[in-house]
């Protein structure tokens, strides 16, 4: 399999813990911080399709053309409503040997005739997730669709923990995958047959890819509530977005549309990107998938608050896929200067910090 390893984004500097009115978390490090890579497994494959791009485009963008049976699963749309625009969400059952999850997907990224990206994660859960590319090419009159399923390793422990040691999963996926394209050739063109089409094994790869991790945490000497609402409140990302990062107001609220966003790091290296809110229950979970549309990569980023020892503890988490290497400018100055984003998350929890303890 081929790996890739995306650099880690910062190493910080540690701070000792000064004294703090009871109660008081146990000494060490104001924000601690570990940076880790996190497996994932990707099976990419592709197919001709018998039908114009904007016929197999329209296909694609119905939840109910994304269905599948095999002899270990089963994934059935449960949503009907077309995806329309970006944001746009479905509901899916997977039934995996016995066992059920609901997953939600939602419309990331779209380039009409091209591409579509869609981000898929269980249910009401913060763990694991998983990402589905699709791109189109016109070809001979056609249609050749390739496509990615990029899938979270811990991810799918956590969905389905009965069997995760039981069976091989990402084969289980392959032949999902493998077994919706069959499916969907059939739809344009009736005359071919699933059966044949499935007997040629399959047509795909499966690729390991490694996702950089960082999870910074912080304890707060305050109820979560005042934490929450402290996070929440418009007018604190408002008065913070020219010293850092103008997305929290991304992560404050519930959006169900595209939350746009404007990094400027050390004027050097600027990025637009679209915020998509994946899972949002106040007070205590907050997570969003940031797509960055000039660079082609996603990262999840997510906030969880924790009642902890008479106060609150803030765990902030980014998963980073790696960016396509190219020699852009943009690509090049990011992979350079990423590691300062790490120095400007820890003044930024500092400073939640400082400022919630000292509200009164």
């Amino acid at each position: 399999m081929k790996k890739l390893i995306f650099p880690g984004l910062a190493v910080l500097l540690l701070l000792e813990f000064s004294c703090v009115p009871k109660p008081k978390k146990p000494e060490g490090e104001m924000v601690e911080f570990q940076a880790y890579t996190t497996r994932f497994i990707s099976y990419q494959t592709s197919a001709q399709v018998e039908g114009a791009v904007d016929e197999v485009e329209r296909y694609l963008l119905d939840p109910r053309s994304i269905i599948a049976t095999t002899a270990a699963a089963k994934v059935t749309p449960l949503s009907s409503q077309k995806f329309e625009k970006l944001g746009d969400q479905a509901e899916y059952r997977i039934e995996l040997l016995g066992t059920q999850q609901t997953v939600i997907a939602t419309l990331i990224y779209h380039r009409a005739g091209e591409e579509i990206w869609y981000f898929i994660k269980q249910k009401d859960q913060v763990a694991g997730m998983s990402i589905f590319r699709l791109k189109l090419k016109e070809f001979q009159g056609e249609t050749k669709v390739s496509l990615s399923w990029a899938l979270q390793i811990s991810g799918v422990v956590n969905l389905f923990p009965q069997l995760a040691e039981m069976v091989d999963l990402p084969e289980i996926m392959a032949d999902v995958i493998e077994m919706g394209v069959a499916l969907g050739q059939v739809n344009f063109n009736p005359a071919l047959k699933v059966e044949e089409i499935l007997a040629g094994g399959r047509r795909g790869e499966f690729k390991d890819i490694f996702f950089q991790g960082t999870t910074y945490r912080v304890w707060i000497n305050a109820p979560m509530e005042k934490v929450a609402e402290y996070l929440h409140n418009p007018e604190t990302w408002e008065t913070w977005k020219e010293k850092y990062y103008d997305f929290g107001r991304c992560l404050g609220q519930k959006w169900t549309e595209p939350c746009p966003l404007n990094f400027d790091l050390l004027g050097i290296v600027k990025m637009d990107a679209s915020s998509f809110t994946i899972t949002y229950r106040y007070p205590d979970i907050s997570s969003v998938c940031w797509v960055f549309n000039d660079l082609n990569f996603i990262s999840l980023v997510q906030i969880i608050l924790k009642p902890d020892q008479g106060g609150t503890e803030m765990v902030l988490t980014m998963t980073v896929e790696p960016p396509p290497i190219t020699n852009s400018p943009e690509t090049m100055n990011f992979l350079m200067n990423a590691g300062k984003i790490g120095d400007t998350i820890k003044q930024m929890l500092l400073e939640i910090k400082t400022s919630v303890e000292g509200t009164g």
